[in-house]
């Protein structure tokens, strides 16, 4: 039986994919940070290490360092489950050795499981046959002194373990030779009990929503009263905490969109506590209505779980072609296209053609000022109800009122940090709604 090391720090990812590799016919392990893992890497010998970049005590990079360090463990495959927009992360893990890198929002248990058959060799027909096999728990060959005296062990039969799907059977028992189900059938099978493990995922994150949305919120009050440098950096590692961990619980439960925005929002956290001097009024209103929006969001709703809405198109309007170029490249990382012009007169015509998600405008423009541009797109169909976002040098405070005005969303000032652009992007590219209703 193949055996693989779960580094994890949270209990419900933990068990949940220890559940289901335990239902393949794994042997698992978990460790709650880093310096378990690397123990037991030593007393387990995983055959696979599935890791969370964001583990504590020693984080991911380095864990992953540590162990193609050793010679016998220069081929040990590494997968590793992050936030894609945490580009830094991702980029040392890869540098460290990292097998495969993994979106925490849109890979679900059944695809994690299928990229680790693939990386241990298992095609269905050996999955069938390990799965007839129960999981069982092995003694480490020895104890380094630094491992867990016991290491805890996610079986099947855990409570988030997938249902035994019941064959029928006739009531004489036959004494014919047993055979394997039909491919048909065994796929069959497969898929309901995919399905009613992911029902119970389903199930437990609506419960745990509010928790999770709580925790986000705890420190927000005390961080925009706050004046002091390392209070805030202390609130702003706290919400990060918070983020990343709703963005794993809700892409583990199929809520990608969701998941998205956590995951960028735990992005832009994170930017600001590596570089304080970033705070400003626009960063800090911008991290307030990215939390507001996922706990008003429809993204949380029964139906919206694994439904794809149709891609947006931004329409980004700015003379400089330097600040062009950055907004687009801030709304490529949430993989959403754009369009960019020079000018509002040519921005005008598209505008009476096409149907954008979403519009940055610029306000000190040749022609025409972003605050007329907005003024007049208000009165042409198909855009008199886009949301439009200025992006200006201009005092904040005198430009968000006349913003308001015109019928602008809001306003981020320049320079701006192209996460927090892309989170602002998020949280506006499709409506909100109270999911209660």
């Amino acid at each position: 039986m193949k055996k693989i090391l779960i580094i994890e720090d949270d209990a419900l990812i933990a068990r949940a994919y220890g559940s289901k590799y335990g239902s393949a016919g794994y042997e698992t392990q978990v460790a709650e940070d880093g310096e378990a893992g690397l123990a037991l890497v030593q007393t387990f010998k995983p055959d696979l290490v599935h890791l969370d970049l964001g583990i504590p005590r020693v984080n991911g990079a380095e864990i992953i360092r540590r162990i193609r360090a050793q010679p016998l463990l220069g081929a040990l495959p590494i997968v590793v489950l992050t936030n894609t927009y945490q580009n830094r992360m991702v980029k040392a893990a890869i540098d460290a050795g990292a097998t495969r890198c993994v979106s925490k929002a849109t890979c679900t248990p059944r695809m994690m499981l299928e990229v680790i058959d693939k990386l241990l060799s298992r095609g269905p027909a050996a999955q069938a046959s390990a799965a007839a096999v129960p999981p069982t728990s092995l003694e480490p060959e020895s104890k380094a002194p630094t491992a867990p005296e016991n290491p805890p062990a996610v079986e099947a039969t855990d409570d988030l373990a997938e249902e035994i799907i019941p064959v029928p059977h006739d009531e004489t028992p036959s004494l014919a030779p047993q055979t394997l189900p039909a491919p048909a059938e065994t796929f069959t099978r497969e898929t309901e009990r995919h399905e009613v493990f992911h029902a119970r995922i389903h199930s437990e994150f609506l419960k745990r929503r509010p928790e999770l949305l709580a925790a986000l919120y705890e420190p927000l009050e005390p961080l925009l009263r706050a004046e002091d440098e390392e209070v805030r950096i202390r609130g702003l590692s706290q919400m990060c905490r918070a983020a990343d961990r709703l963005a794993s619980h809700s892409g583990l439960a199929g809520f990608e969109a969701a998941s998205e925005m956590a995951g960028a929002l735990a992005a832009l956290l994170r930017e600001l506590v590596e570089g304080p001097s970033e705070i400003s009024a626009s960063t800090l209103r911008t991290i307030v209505d990215t939390c507001d929006s996922l706990r008003e969001s429809p993204r949380f709703t029964e139906e919206s779980a694994n439904q794809p809405a149709a891609p947006p198109v931004v329409l980004v309007v700015d003379d400089d072609p330097i600040a062009r170029r950055a907004i687009c490249l801030a709304l490529a990382r949430i993989n959403v296209a754009a369009i960019s012009v020079d000018g509002p007169v040519a921005a005008l015509g598209l505008l009476a053609e096409n149907k954008f998600g979403l519009i940055f405008l610029d306000v000190q423009m040749p022609d025409m000022n972003g605050f007329d541009l907005c003024r007049q797109l208000r009165t042409i169909h198909p855009n008199e109800s886009t949301p439009v976002v200025f992006v200006t040098t201009l005092s904040e405070y005198e430009s968000r009122e006349r913003a308001a005005q015109v019928g602008g969303n809001d306003l981020i000032a320049k320079p701006f940090l192209p996460i927090e652009l892309a989170v602002k992007a998020l949280s506006l590219l499709r409506p909100a709604a109270d999911p209660s209703a």
